[in-house]
Order: structure tokens, then C-alpha cells, then sequence
């Protein structure tokens, strides 16, 4: 926090001061942001008066904005010890803490400053200070304090939010309570003593009242008040509308009052009959019994008759959709279709050309309990006259596509995705098919005949704008039905196309045996579709794509070639990151990625796009810049969360308080947050040379004393309904959002456990503690450090194994199944597992062992288990880079990180394990009769063997080993051969050969001849920078163990 916006409330000081002309340039400098000069300035100032407090404090601010926060603290504590009372001094200790992050230090500077010399502006500031420290009973007794001293309503108003918030979040239920009865005894009588005097009692506190009463199931007591105050049975002026309706229908609910229930929400809806919430809700409050369902029923049935709209058709198919659903006979009922046909026809009517359409009906189009020839039947009445599109899916190719409004692009768009949910495509050469047809859409929605200007001959102006190209959604159809099969599992994928394959080498001549005659002009065109490419690669030959490789290809082609025409179309921009995450071509998926300007908030729900590919994929620089990023994020949001609810409770606006306190600790207590936390450090210390380890580990440390006490990180904020490909798959994301999310919170428990063993042991190894005692506790450490780790990472592959058999939970790439798997499955886990297990057994050697030279057992061992973990996972690098192609590409990068890491974790445990047998010798050297200086002459001694003992044994040997060999076959294997070769063979020629009668004029000439060869090179320079940036791990890891061989 820099410049002047943090010391605007110094004004006042500076004319309340007689120091002031002393303190001006050091409040000039402090806005100019020159922080070297405030702190010479200050010392210049302290040099002549030494007991200056308030030259200190601003010497302190600057030291802190100088990242000297040691320094800075040395000054500060003192200063806080003593009770301060001056304001100037206590607003510069606030500035000071508030950017070190110490809210509760700020608060008991400012208690203590009350309680000797209470005034308004400091309790104020005392109460402001309270609530970001959490502390709602202080915050009670502080604007208690307040009201009752300055009898100021406001005051009343933010004691009574903070009983209420204390009330709601506190886990005694006796607490809980206490606060309310005492809140509803304090608001009565507040009320009571306004009526008396005539006054009108303010909105705010009214809604306190109302709540308060209803958080204790005081329903008459809820309407007694509304009816007293104006607001029964309708709303007035005095009441916030939002708030009065909640509450009002849930009294009546609660108190079975149905019909008045009924009536008045009936009221709300037919004055505004656009507000499909409202109808929504009386559907959703009254199915649940006969009568409910009859008054529903009569109602519906009046609208349809009498006010006819897309909201009243979709709202009679939900409730009919409802009903239907408790028993699966109905729907055979001939009313009931009946009456479904008709919602059918009417929604068509009114609403084919809304964008929200298809999301609107699609759900209840998917479901069995509607027959298929109803749905045949909506599919025929959606058809556009405009379409070129027969029933059977076919394409007329020249026939011309003119769209005479921006509403007939939209319901052709709507069309061919019902088209698409009704009549899936069950092959690659129907997707290929959907796919030529949405272009023809797409450049006819794109050419001057498609008439999308004024009606008017004078008016020029395009009635399309960059933000509704809504024509832009047939790409979007395009590319998401030729991705859409690759989220499965690699079986599953070559199942998929070898299917349709079988059909192809059976035609004569390779024909394709859904030949079609088509129209254009005047000519007969025979389509046929010569045979596939299905010879096997020579991996020394440039790569050559498979046959699964085309589709997805196909659509990256599309979608470039769409967001250099419209960049502002984020379904494409997300479509896009999906396809490059799945080849493992993260650097292109992260480029795709900034155009989506993920910022704030978004990095919680949105980030897991790119975060962990980018971990996992080997772009560690773009991983790192991330996790600055969006832990920055929280970090700003824990302070800015606080000024929100500050804000709200001084303004009175008391009603918003809760709802930012409950985002606040959803964002805050998100599962992603806290996996950030933990792997942003645990990359701090991959990526550590031997001198930095311990300056990490006390970072380390550090973060993990402040936050003791936070909460735990359980909350799930992804919005998954952006991974959608436009086919009907919520129900799937669901399952994959659920397992992932249960997944990721047992992860986080197990990598927070390693990253603890880890910095336990770094900060042990380098303290002073020699006796016996120390090392007894800490074998009690790494071993429940070990059986914590190990532990929850037998209970993430427990959790999939279950979701997999109970929920069925489909295959989903970069998600499920997780790559903790592939972790697991390496032997990563046991591999740190057995090398902490010979830390602890070398604190366990004794003098015996060390005076017979069996004190290096452990470290022999750990070699060994070293050894065999990259004798183990280099086999299967090898099998894997023999086949390894474009859709497997990813799996073998994520291999390759999760190798790298585990690597480099053994060396520095290789490396605590010498420095932790050098401190177990020096336990073993005997003071007792030694001169000092022949003692430091032992313990020197002891260090210099220990140091010759490294160089005759290398027992870094097999990690030099591994770590070379490794890097050798990053560069002579992966990097010269597989997709990294300097080109792709697909030329246009292939192409067409390929799929010959499927590829139109546009796709060839607008799509594949301008951007195949910019695609594939970007790709194949996004897989040589990840393969690039593992090999600068493995040198740094290289250079680790040198440092550490020289003593460094």
C-alpha cells in the first residue's frame, strides 16, 4: 500500500501538532512515495530528539514499504508496548500494522488507548479495527459504548448487526441463543421508546428487528411487525422490497397460511409477467401436494388462454415436467403429451429467437420422459425456412444460406443444437458433417447477402457489433462437436473413430459409403471418401497425425481462425484452452488464456483453466507469475473483504453485511486458495539452490505461524459450466466438479503435510539444538509427518477407486481421473516416503555406530531407493515415447514433472540427511575437560570428516545420474522426434485425401491454407519452451548438487 491515498487522515495532524513544522518533509516524502529519504529525514530528526515517537513510527512505515520489516519491528514494539493516547501516533502504528498484516495488534493498541482516554473518534476507529479481527462481541461493547455515550442511532444500529453476526456465526448453539434474545429485547425496547416519541423508526433497524425474529421462528411476531410498520399485506415505502418479500412469504409459509400465500404471490407475478423467477417459485413452493398442484394448474392453464408468452410456456413445461417425474407412467399419457406438444409449439413461438433458448428447454429435451417423436416434431417446428439442413442431417451443398435479422441467426444457431442433442452424432464423419455445415452458416451469416443492415436504403450502419456476432456460435457448434469426444479416456477415443473406420476400409475402393449426390448449380458431384491414413509413424520421419489426431486439429484450425475474427467470443477463447490442454501445448493454452483477462475474484473460479496444467506441464516460469498473481489476489481480498463490510456499516446498509462476510469466507477458505498456498512454496523449494533452502523454509514458517487458526480450505468456487461444449453434459460436470473437488481437498491435506515435514526438518538440521531431547521429538515428527503424507495419498487413490465403482464418474482430461494418480502409480510418494524414513534412522545412529563407520547407512540407502525409483519410472518413459503422439503428449509431460520434483526433493533430503549426521556428531564430542578452543577444534574436526566423507562416497551419484539420463532423453528423444519435430505432416493435399466430400471450399481456402501452418509451429514450439523450461529444472537441480558437493 504506497503513495498518499493511505495518509489522507494525516491533515489533521499536522495543524493539531506543534511538531508539525518538524514532521512536514517526512509527510511530503511519505506522499512522493521516496521511502530512503523519509527514513534519513527521520533519522536526521531522532538524531536531535531522540524520544520523537512519531518520527519513529514514519521511520518504521518506510522500513516496512522497504520490505526491512525486521527492522521496522525492532522500532515498532517498544513504541506498542507503551500505551499510546496522541492520535497522530496511534494512525501511524495503524499504517504501520496494517501493512504488515497485523489486525489484532492494531486493535490492542487502540482497546488500550480507549481504555485510558476514551473519546469518539478513537472508539470509532477501535470498532473499525474490531472488524477485521473477527471479534463481534467487542464490536457489541465498543458501539454500545459508543451509543450510550453520543446517543446516536447509527451506533445502536452497528451494535445490534454485530450481536446478530455473532449470533450467526457462532458455533454455540447457546451463544447463539443468548445474542438473539438479547438482540429482540434491545430492539423492542429501541422501537418502543421511537414510537413514544413520535419519531418514525428507521428502515434499518426495522429489517435487524424482522430478522432477528425470524432467526428465532417468531413468525406472528414477523407479521405483527410488517402490519405495525406499514408493510401488511403490501409493501410500502419504508421497506427495502427485496428484503420484505423474503421475508413476508416465509412467514406465510411457515405458518401454513397457503392461500394468502398463494394469492399474493400470484399478484407479484401478474404485475410483472416477464419475471420467470417469480412464477418459478410458486411452482416450486406449491408441488408438493394435490391442492398445491390444482391451484398451480388453474392458473397456468388461465395464462396460456389468456396471456400466452415464452415465461408462461416454459413455466406450464416445468411444472408438467415436475409432475411427471414423481411417477414415469404419466408421461404416456395422451393430456399429457398432449399438453407438452403444445408448450412446445407456443415456446417456438415466443422464443426462438432469444439466445437463452436452448439453456432454457434444453434440459427437458434431453430427458427420456419425452418421446422422440415429439421431439422430431419441435426439431421440424424450430427449423428455419432459411436452412439448408434436411431431417436426416444431410448438407445441400450450394444452396444459399440469406439471414434477413440478426433473430433468424439466432434460431438457426438454436436449431443446430437441438439438432445436435436430438440427433447426436455417433461418428466422426457425422461430426466432420455438423461441422461443414455450421461454416456454410457461419460465412453466410458473414457475406453481404445475409442482410444484416437497416431496412432502411439510407441507413448504413452494420446492426452487428463485436459483442453480438451471434453468428460466431456456429464456430462455436463447430469446434465444440469435434472436441467434444476427447475428454474421454484413450480406449474410449480409439474406439471412437476405429469404429467408423471399419465401415470405410469395407467400401470398394475406399469409397466412403455415405456417398451423396448433391446440387450445385447445375452440376452432379459424386462426394467420396478416399480411405484414412492409417500407417504406422516412423517416429524418425517428421510426425506424421493419426488418424484420432484430425478432428481435434480440425477444431483448433476453427477456432483460431474465429478468434482472430471476433477475440471477444470467450466460449471460443475457453474451447480453445481445452484443446491445447489437451495435446499438452500449454504455453499456446496460456497465450489463448490472457485474452480471457482472468482478474480478481475470477482466478478462484476460473483459474484452474490454466494453473495446474501449467504446473504439471512443465511451464514453470508462467506457473510461478500465476501463483504470484492469484494468491496476490487473496491475499488483497482478505483486507478488501473487511473494507466492504466496513463500508456497509457506515452507511447503514446492515442487510449487505452478512452476504459479504459469507463470500468472504468462500473465496478465502477455497480449496484452490489453499493449494496455491502449498504449491506455490513447495515450487520455492524445487526450485532452491543450497544456501536458499533455509531463508525458504523460515518464509515457510513464518506463513504458517500467522496463519494458525484460519480456516480450512473446503469450499469448491470453479464454475465448471464453462467447459461445456454445447452438448447436453451438466449432469457429467457435476459428477467430475464433485469427485474432483473431494479429491483436491485430501490432496491439499497431503502435499500441506510434506510441505511441513519438509520445513520442520530444514529449520531443525540448521538450529542449535544438539541434545538428545531434540532429536527424539524430532523422529516423532517425520514420523507422523510420514504416515500424514502417505496416509492421505493412499486416501486420494481410495477416493477415486470409490467414485469410479459407486458414481461412475466419466473420464474427463486434465480432471478426472486426477494426476495424483499417475503420481501415485510412478512410486513418487513412496520414493520421499522411504528417503524421510532414512533421515529418521540417521538420528538414530549412536557413538558405537559412528566410531565403526556404519553412520553412513542411511545415506547408502536413500542412494539406493533413489536408484530404484529411476531404474522403475525410466522404463516407463521409455514405453511411453515410443508411441507417444499428439492426444498423448500431455500425459508424458505430466509424467516427466512429477519425476523432476520427486528428484529434486531427494536431493534435499539427501542433503539434511548430511547436515543432520554432522550435527549428530557433534553431540557425540564431549566438553567436559576440553579448553573451549579444543572443543571448537573437535566439532571442526568433526565438520572436516564429515566433508571428506562426501567427497569419497558421492552420494549424489545416482541423483547426478538420474538427473542426466533424464535430460538426455528430454533432448534426444522427445525433443528430435514425436510432435517436437520441426513440422507436422499434414499438408492441404493430405487433408483432402483424407476427408475428401467433407471439406468445403471456406474450410480449405479461409481456414486451413491461412492458419495450419502457424498452428502447428505454434504448437511445436510450445512443446520444445515446456521440454526447454524441465531441462532448466534439471540443470538447477544439477547445480544444486554441485553447490552442495563444494560446501556451499
Amino acid at each position: 500500500m504506497n503513495g498518499s491515498s493511505n495518509l489522507d487522515n494525516w491533515d489533521f495532524v499536522r495543524s493539531s501538532r506543534e511538531d508539525g513544522r518538524k514532521l512536514r518533509p517526512l509527510y511530503e516524502l511519505i506522499d512522493s512515495g521516496n521511502n530512503k529519504r523519509v527514513v534519513s529525514e527521520a533519522d536526521k530528526i531522532l538524531k536531535k530528539l531522540p524520544d520523537f515517537t512519531c518520527a519513529k513510527v514514519f521511520k518504521a512505515l518506510a522500513l516496512i514499504r522497504l520490505k526491512h520489516e525486521e527492522e521496522a519491528r525492532d522500532i515498532l514494539e517498544p513504541i506498542k508496548k507503551q500505551v499510546q493516547i496522541d492520535e497522530a501516533v496511534i494512525q501511524g502504528l495503524s499504517y504501520c500494522y496494517e501493512e504488515l498484516n497485523e489486525p489484532t495488534t492494531i486493535c490492542k493498541i487502540l482497546e488500550a488507548a480507549c481504555k485510558k482516554a476514551p473519546s469518539k473518534g478513537l472508539l470509532t476507529q477501535c470498532f473499525l479495527a474490531q472488524i477485521r479481527t473477527d471479534k463481534y462481541n467487542k464490536q457489541y461493547l465498543t458501539a454500545l459504548s459508543l451509543y450510550k455515550t453520543y446517543n446516536d442511532p447509527s451506533y445502536f444500529g452497528w451494535a445490534m448487526t454485530s450481536l446478530l453476526t455473532e449470533a450467526e456465526r457462532s458455533k454455540d448453539s447457546s451463544t447463539r441463543s443468548i445474542s438473539l434474545l438479547l438482540a429482540e429485547r434491545m430492539l423492542t425496547k429501541f422501537i418502543g421508546e421511537e414510537n413514544e416519541k413520535g419519531r418514525t423508526v428507521q428502515e434499518n433497524i426495522l429489517i435487524l428487528y424482522v430478522e432477528t425474529l425470524s432467526k428465532q421462528k417468531k413468525w406472528e411476531e414477523v407479521l405483527k411487525t410488517l402490519e405495525e410498520h406499514g408493510g401488511y399485506p403490501q409493501p410500502s415505502s419504508e421497506w427495502a422490497y427485496d428484503v420484505f418479500y423474503e421475508v413476508f412469504t416465509e412467514a406465510l409459509q411457515e405458518l401454513g397460511k397457503k392461500s394468502e400465500l398463494f394469492e399474493y404471490l400470484k399478484s407479484c407475478f401478474m404485475k410483472n409477467l416477464d419475471e420467470y423467477q417469480l412464477i418459478q417459485r410458486i411452482i416450486n413452493v406449491f408441488k408438493v401436494d394435490e391442492e398445491g398442484k390444482s391451484w398451480i394448474k388453474t392458473l397456468l392453464d388461465d395464462l396460456r388462454i389468456n396471456k400466452p408468452s415464452y415465461v408462461v410456456a416454459i413455466a406450464d413445461l416445468q411444472f408438467n415436467y415436475a409432475v411427471c417425474q414423481e411417477d414415469d407412467s404419466k408421461n404416456q399419457k395422451p393430456e399429457w403429451l398432449q399438453r407438452v406438444q403444445e408448450d412446445l409449439k407456443m415456446i417456438i413461438n415466443y422464443g426462438a429467437e432469444k439466445p437463452s433458448f436452448y439453456s432454457d428447454v434444453g434440459n427437458y429435451l434431453s430427458s427420456d420422459l419425452v418421446s422422440m417423436d415429439i421431439k422430431l416434431e419441435f426439431l421440424e417446428g424450430l427449423n428455419p425456412p432459411i436452412s439448408s439442413l434436411n431431417m436426416n442431417g444431410s448438407v445441400e451443398i450450394g444452396v444459399l444460406h440469406v439471414y434477413n435479422s440478426i433473430g433468424k441467426i439466432i434460431r438457426d444457431v438454436n436449431y443446430e443444437l437441438f439438432h445436435r442433442l436430438i440427433l447426436p452424432d455417433t461418428t466422426p464423419i457425422m461430426r466432420m458433417e455438423r461441422a461443414q455445415r455450421c461454416l456454410d452458416k457461419y460465412f453466410a451469416g458473414e457475406s453481404s447477402n445475409s442482410c444484416l443492415k437497416s431496412k432502411s436504403d439510407t441507413e448504413k450502419e452494420d446492426l452487428r457489433t463485436k459483442e453480438a456476432d451471434y453468428h460466431d456460435q456456429f464456430l462455436v457448434i463447430a469446434a465444440g462437436t469435434l472436441i467434444a469426444k476427447y475428454d474421454g479416456s484413450e480406449s474410449e477415443i480409439q474406439r471412437f473413430f476405429n469404429g467408423v473406420l471399419k465401415e470405410v476400409r469395407a467400401s470398394p475402393s475406399g469409397a466412403n459409403p455415405k456417398a451423396k449426390k448433391v446440387k450445385k448449380k447445375t452440376k452432379t458431384v459424386e462426394i467420396e471418401m478416399k480411405n484414412l491414413n492409417l500407417e504406422e509413424k516412423d517416429t524418425k520421419l517428421p510426425y506424421s497425425l493419426a488418424d484420432q489426431d484430425y478432428l481435434i486439429m480440425t477444431a483448433i484450425l476453427i477456432m483460431e481462425f474465429g478468434l482472430q475474427r471476433c477475440p471477444f467470443n470467450h466460449s471460443l477463447r475457453i474451447l480453445l484452452i481445452k484443446a491445447y490442454s489437451r495435446l499438452g501445448a500449454i504455453k499456446q493454452a496460456l497465450r489463448v488464456a490472457n485474452g480471457l483477462d482472468i482478474k480478481h475474484v475470477q482466478w478462484d473460479s476460473l483459474g484452474y483453466l490454466v494453473i495446474w496444467r501449467a504446473l504439471h506441464s512443465g511451464a514453470y516460469f508462467d506457473a510461478r507469475n500465476i501463483f504470484e498473481t492469484a494468491e496476490g489476489m487473496y491475499s488483497e481480498y482478505k483486507k478488501e473483504g473487511m473494507d466492504h463490510i466496513i463500508a456497509a456499516f457506515k452507511y447503514e446498509r446492515f442487510s449487505m453485511i452478512p452476504e459479504f462476510l459469507r463470500f468472504r469466507d468462500m473465496l478465502l477458505n477455497s480449496t484452490q486458495h489453499g493449494l496455491i498456498k502449498v504449491e506455490k512454496r513447495l515450487q520455492e523449494y524445487s526450485w532452491a539452490g543450497p544456501s536458499q533452502v533455509l531463508p525458504v523454509a523460515k518464509g515457510v514458517f513464518r506463513d504458517m505461524q500467522f496463519e494458525e487458526g484460519d480456516g480450512i480450505f473446503n469450499e469448491d468456487n470453479r464454475d465448471f459450466s464453462v467447459l461445456q461444449c454445447g452438448e447436453m453434459e451438466g449432469e457429467r460436470l457435476e459428477k467430475v466438479k464433485k469427485a474432483t473437488g473431494d479429491v483436491q481437498e485430501v490432496v491439499l491435506v497431503a502435499r500441506n503435510g510434506l510441505l511441513v515435514i519438509l520445513t520442520e526438518l530444514v529449520l531443525f538440521v540448521n538450529d542449535d539444538e544438539e541434545d538428545e531431547e531434540a532429536f527424539r521429538k524430532m523422529e516423532k515428527r517425520i514420523e507422523h509427518g510420514i504416515q500424514g503424507f502417505k496416509g492421505n495419498m493412499e486416501g486420494v487413490i481410495r477416493k477415486v477407486g470409490s467414485f469410479e465403482e459407486e458414481n461412475q464418474v466419466p473420464s474427463f482430461d486434465g480432471f478426472w481421473p486426477p494426476t495424483q494418480v499417475k503420481y501415485w502409480e510412478l512410486g513418487c510418494v513412496d520414493t520421499l516416503v522411504e528417503l524421510l524414513r532414512g533421515l529418521k534412522k540417521a538420528m538414530e545412529i549412536n557413538e558405537e555406530e559412528e566410531k565403526n563407520g556404519s553412520a553412513d547407512g542411511a545415506l547408502v540407502e536413500m542412494g539406493k531407493v533413489v536408484g530404484d525409483f529411476w531404474t522403475k519410472v525410466k522404463l516407463r518413459l521409455d514405453e511411453n515415447v515410443k508411441t507417444i503422439g499428439l492426444l498423448t503428449m500431455g500425459k508424458c509431460l505430466e509424467d516427466i514433472h512429477h519425476i523432476i520434483e520427486t528428484l529434486k526433493f531427494s536431493c534435499i533430503l539427501v542433503h539434511l540427511c548430511l547436515k543432520l549426521l554432522r550435527k549428530k556428531r557433534r553431540t557425540f564430542i564431549k566438553p567436559n575437560g576440553l579448553t573451549r578452543s579444543s572443543t571448537k577444534r573437535k566439532k571442526k574436526a568433526a565438520t572436516d570428516s564429515t566433508e571428506n566423507f562426501i567427497e569419497k562416497k558421492h552420494y549424489f551419484e545416482t541423483l547426478r545420474e538420474s538427473f542426466t539420463s533424464l535430460r538426455d532423453l528430454i533432448t534426444e528423444q522427445i525433443m528430435k522426434n514425436s510432435p517436437c519435430s520441426s513440422i507436422f505432416k499434414w499438408e492441404d493435399e493430405n487433408v483432402q485425401k483424407s476427408w475428401a466430400g467433407l471439406i468445403g471450399n471456406e474450410l480449405r481456402g479461409q481456414i486451413f491454407s491461412k492458419h495450419w501452418n502457424k498452428v502447428q509451429s505454434n504448437i511445436v514450439e510450445s512443446y520444445r519452451d515446456q521440454l526447454g523450461e524441465f531441462v532448466v529444472g534439471i540443470n538447477t537441480s544439477l547445480k544444486f548438487i554441485s553447490g552442495v558437493e563444494n560446501g556451499h
